[in-house]
């Protein structure tokens, strides 16, 4: 553990992408998440042991859409959303319950926020204790002899 690891990674048209890590007993694992989908080849190196060592492979990143992976609505999911987040999951037979928890919900008429924003320098307390400090500073500067 703890040894600095290069990592270098190419993909099929010649764009290379460096990465350096160092692992961990808590992470020995390394995880890049912004490569697009296609072909790529990698080369890590490491000195372990005062030796360098060195590591290469390839592998291959392809695009998977999950949405299309499964088409069919997952109804337990919705309700455990829906309960989860203080709502009502209605089912198409409960349309005019849902319409009627519509109505019977109370809405807000007016939402407002107001949002001060006071800069340090105009604080006159935070001004006087900064004077006092430097004061004290200097006086015990000028006490000592150092001043």
């Amino acid at each position: 553990y703890d040894q600095n690891i290069k990592m270098t990674i190419s993909d099929s048209k010649g764009k290379k992408y460096n990465y350096d890590y160092v692992n961990t007993s808590a992470s020995n694992s390394f995880e890049i998440s912004d490569l697009p989908a296609g072909d790529y080849s990698f080369l890590a190196s490491a000195k372990i042991l005062g030796k360098d060592e060195n590591a290469s492979g390839q592998f291959f990143i392809t695009d998977v859409d999950l949405e299309t992976q499964d088409l069919t609505a997952d109804w337990n999911l919705l309700r455990t959303i829906a309960q989860k987040n203080d709502g009502n999951f209605v089912s198409i037979k409960n349309a005019n319950t849902l319409i009627e928890n519509i109505l019977k919900t109370e809405v807000p008429a007016k939402v407002s926020n107001k949002e001060e924003v006071t800069e340090p320098i105009n604080l006159k307390y935070l001004f006087f204790l900064f004077l006092l400090f430097i004061s004290i500073e200097w006086v015990v500067r000028k006490y000592l002899g150092t001043y």
